[in-house]
């Protein structure tokens, strides 16, 4: 399928798994540089994206890869619709703890849905800065991922913050270790992103989706 710039995206097979000994059209074309679009990818079903991911899992384990300035790949993750609205929770988490949220303003809303381990949908509410990270004596950082096995997934322990704004939420990397990555971009030290709904946002390897619930302008 070429497109205005000769940039050529091919189906991938459904029948190549990391056991096949051949390699699919769209193994072919990422080995030689092609680019995958994002409109692209969303027409595509589930398996042809798992055989996309098997097959560029297969390519870069024989190149021996190690990511840097993208995301890392860890395992595949749990099955989750990016369009479903009935993902909800009881109650918002005020954020960071005691803040008090702008007299006739409301806040940011969102829900944290985990992509790498099975836990219930977390909400918060951001009313002022917040750190994420480890918690330990020495770094008490606003919300702590340590129940979702945060050092397994290469998470420092203050590893990125999320600032809020009337037109935006922002999120910044404070230094860490391995990354934090903005939809598989990553987030550049002193470079925030601005957070929008349906997007993902990892720390290291450890990999959430965000709803937007509600926004001071919304």
């Amino acid at each position: 399928m070429p497109t205005d710039d000769g940039t050529r995206f091919i189906k991938p097979d459904p029948e190549d798994t990391l056991d096949s000994p051949r390699k699919s059209e769209v193994g072919k074309a990422v080995k030689a540089g092609a680019t995958l679009d994002i409109e692209w990818i969303k027409t595509r079903s589930d398996e042809e994206l798992i055989s996309l991911i098997h097959v560029l899992s297969t390519e870069l384990n024989l190149r021996k890869i190690r990511f840097t300035d993208s995301m890392p790949i860890a395992s595949l993750p749990r099955s989750i619709s990016l369009d479903d609205k009935d993902i909800k929770v009881d109650k918002f988490i005020r954020k960071p703890p005691g803040a008090k949220k702008p007299f006739g303003k409301k806040a940011w809303q969102i829900i944290l849905v985990c992509l790498d381990k099975e836990h219930e949908p977390l909400g918060l509410e951001i009313v002022d800065d917040i750190t994420i990270g480890r918690l330990t004596d020495e770094t008490p950082v606003d919300l702590d991922l340590n129940p979702y096995h945060a050092e397994e997934y290469g998470v420092s322990r203050e590893h990125a913050m999320l600032r809020p704004s009337d037109e935006s939420l922002l999120i910044s990397d404070l230094g860490s270790t391995n990354g934090t990555y903005y939809e598989g971009s990553k987030v550049v030290l002193g470079q925030p992103k601005p957070i929008k709904n349906g997007s993902v946002i990892s720390f290291g390897k450890l990999n959430f989706w965000v709803k937007v619930v509600n926004s001071p302008r919304s």
